[in-house]
């Protein structure tokens, strides 16, 4: 295990971002910038968590510094452009909000440039709203519940897939071993 003190940047500071800075502290990842075109919103980030510069863009925050791992909390339309412009800017890591584009062109681009430059790349949740998702995945893989065959959610999914309804399903696909079959 690497003792390597990792840093990261979260690009747009709306409320999922408080996650991954929870997620960075937990982990203990040096949280060196907060990027967002609202000086208020990243301001009040470095406030609140006591560290970090604050900028105004990505392409400011890279004329000082480059952070290991980046998050993408930014508004979804902004997702693929963030994320090609940290990769081509050299980060190890980048962690993307859902949805991850809004068109499938963008997404291939998405990965086709942090594929070229060796960024590692992930897009999808943030299990924070799970705070027992492990203890409850090594519980149901002890054998506790026997052969799970079928699994649904009762009532269905919320409004849509591409919100709550893609964390319930990566859970319910975690816990059972399962592939979705229908939604």
């Amino acid at each position: 295990m690497s003792t390597e003190r990792r840093t990261a940047a979260i690009i747009g500071c709306g409320d999922i971002a408080h996650h991954h800075v929870t997620g960075y502290q937990r982990e203990g990842v040096e949280l060196i910038a907060f990027v967002d075109p609202l000086p208020a919103a990243r301001n009040q980030f470095i406030s609140e968590y006591g560290t970090g510069k604050a900028y105004a863009s990505l392409a400011d925050m890279f004329t000082e510094l480059k952070p290991d791992l980046i998050s993408v909390c930014a508004w979804h339309l902004l997702h693929a452009p963030l994320t090609v412009e940290a990769a081509a800017g050299g980060v190890q890591g980048i962690i993307c909000e859902k949805p991850m584009a809004v068109e499938l062109r963008c997404a291939d681009d998405m990965v086709r440039v942090c594929s070229e430059r060796g960024t590692v790349f992930c897009c999808g949740s943030v299990y924070s709203g799970a705070p027992y998702l492990r203890q409850t995945l090594d519980w149901v893989e002890e054998g506790h519940l026997g052969r799970i065959t079928g699994a649904a959610i009762p009532g269905g999914l919320p409004h849509e897939v591409a919100g709550g309804g893609c964390v319930q399903l990566t859970i319910l696909r975690l816990l059972t071993g399962l592939e979705v079959e229908w939604v």
